[in-house]
């Protein structure tokens, strides 16, 4: 665990190897560390203006080089697990636009678990902490387009969330007359996170995936809560569950067609 003293040790830390790199122009901090008094890992963006060997960039860090998945390097320091997504602002610049556009991005960061969810990255974006730009102004443009939520990206998300939630549904009657129960939980817990994240659009909210907006959702819509309770309080048998998810189903649909 991390504590704001360290936090900001290891802020120092990062930004002093990157700062001094030429082909680094702008080191962010995202992620629940931005947030969070208390953290197991700390994540950043660097951006740079070209390709360069990994070797070079990494320098200084390499002694507490911990595992890397494609663009993202992890570090123990400290006992603190730092991710660092290594992009050039190129790569940085068509994700971000993608993701305006409701699209999702194909790279795996793991300062956003929800990664495949445009909403979540322009999230983390809008919560971020600019350790340096060498470039005045730069990454605050990206952050002003983010900090409210995007006009028509709402509409983007529930019409696609609409058609989705049409197939999740299919496959879900698919799986309860074969008696699928592995089929079955894998298409509730889809058609909860595609629902979930088209009422939190609908109410202009980045959803930043199932278990952090759930609560939310829970308790705001009656007629819902009272479907979740019935199928997590209750031993439902086949019959009983697809009739509790179609009555979600027809709720959730009733409230993004408003």
């Amino acid at each position: 665990m991390a504590n704001f003293m360290k936090k900001n040790k290891l802020i120092s830390l990062i930004s002093n190897n990157f700062k001094k790199l030429d082909h680094v122009k702008t080191l962010v901090l995202v992620g629940s560390a931005n947030n969070k008094k208390i953290f197991k890992n700390m994540d950043f963006l660097v951006l740079t203006n070209t390709l360069v060997p990994e070797k070079k960039t990494f320098k200084e860090l390499e002694y507490f080089f911990f595992k890397k998945y494609k663009n993202c390097y992890s570090f123990k320091i400290d006992n603190v697990l730092i991710n660092i997504s290594l992009m050039t602002i190129n790569e940085f610049d068509t994700h971000f636009n993608e993701a305006l556009n409701g699209r999702a991005h194909l790279s795996y960061h793991n300062w956003c678990l929800g990664y495949f969810i445009p909403e979540t990255f322009l999230a983390d974006i809008s919560e971020s902490t600019i350790i340096f730009q060498k470039k005045p102004n730069f990454f605050d443009e990206y952050v002003k387009k983010v900090i409210n939520y995007p006009i028509n990206l709402d509409s983007l998300i529930i019409n696609n969330c609409l058609i989705d939630l049409k197939e999740k549904e299919l496959l879900f009657i698919k799986a309860i007359k074969t008696k699928d129960n592995i089929a079955i939980l894998t298409a509730i817990i889809e058609i909860f996170s595609i629902s979930f994240r088209a009422l939190s659009a609908k109410k202009k909210v980045y959803y930043k995936g199932l278990f952090s907006n759930y609560e939310t959702n829970f308790n705001e819509y009656p007629k819902i809560k009272k479907i979740l309770i019935k199928l997590k309080t209750k031993k439902t048998n086949f019959g009983t569950m697809e009739y509790l998810m179609k009555d979600f189903l027809l709720e959730v649909k009733k409230i993004l067609n408003k």
